[in-house]
């Protein structure tokens, strides 16, 4: 391999040559045993790069709105438009469901809120992470540690603005804009959805992940579930759930994001191909480090 390596700058050397141009190889190995064979991470270093992945993740998260850009800024405005837009068919929404139960609802329902639990999206990520672990798949380990960070991190963002926002929940009657902030009562904490985020935040997660469309279709119909479970049971508003699912999606491309990221520093600390073209006093030097 070294060697096509080699004979392919000095092909390229002769180029240069035919065209009046003198052009000077060399070959440059990182690794001064060519035969060493690499050895794998061991479990400890990879739990421990694992962890760095987590909660790095969760920092970049919330540190991304202070690089916001104007396209980050018209994207926020626009969900939160779209959201305020929706707040006109919270109530119509609320007293349909409401109007309309029945024993096939009841059992969907019980569904989404378990796939909504937030124990349950831990437990499933965590399933995931220790599957891909023991079998050696990496895809499959770094989607467990993207969903743990994901549901995380926006996880704290919902629970935070339910405290400030302090909005009520449908069933208290009081209308989708009374507003009790800094509140510990369940109550007040409709704005917006947890359910929803843990379950749209998993099936965002996994539907990156996987190529197949059915299981992405799968996953998209659960979170599609509890997003409307929360409003049939009349625990929150339209908006809410709305809000809920854009907060996951956004999460999760950014965790995605970072994780790519960090793949690529990666590849870089640990070398790569490279190759470099640098001037000489008789023309150029090429070199190329792998």
């Amino acid at each position: 391999m070294h060697s096509f390596h080699y004979w392919s700058l000095v092909l390229l050397h002769f180029f240069f040559v035919g065209n009046n141009t003198t052009l000077w190889c060399q070959v440059v190995h990182q690794d001064p045993d060519t035969s060493a064979t690499k050895v794998p991470p061991t479990l400890g270093q990879t739990l421990t790069e694992d962890f760095k992945d987590y909660y790095k993740g969760f920092g970049y998260v919330f540190s991304r709105p202070a690089h916001w850009k104007k396209k980050q800024l018209l994207t926020f405005g626009g969900v939160m438009a779209g959201t305020l837009l929706l707040t006109l068919a919270d109530e119509p929404v609320y007293e349909f469901f409401r109007d309309n139960q029945g024993n096939f609802g009841n059992d969907l329902e019980k569904i989404g809120d378990f796939w909504g639990k937030p124990q349950f999206g831990y437990l499933f990520a965590g399933g995931i992470y220790a599957l891909g672990l023991g079998i050696g798949r990496e895809p499959m380990r770094k989607a467990g540690v993207s969903s743990i960070t994901a549901i995380t991190a926006a996880g704290l963002l919902q629970t935070i603005t339910k405290i400030v926002v302090g909005r009520a929940r449908p069933g208290q009657d009081k209308g989708n804009w009374f507003f009790s902030p800094f509140t510990n009562e369940a109550k007040f904490h409709s704005f917006p959805s947890g359910h929803t985020i843990v379950a749209m935040t998993t099936s965002f997660v996994i539907a990156k992940t996987v190529e197949s469309k059915v299981v992405k279709g799968l996953f998209y119909t659960l979170g599609g579930i509890t997003a409307w479970s929360r409003v049939y049971k009349g625990a929150h508003w339209l908006s809410d759930v709305a809000l809920s699912t854009a907060i996951s999606y956004f999460t999760v491309e950014t965790v995605f994001k970072f994780m790519d990221l960090r793949t690529e520093l990666r590849k870089k600390k640990h070398g790569g191909t490279v190759f470099r073209l640098s001037p000489h006093p008789l023309g150029f030097t090429a070199s190329l480090q792998w």
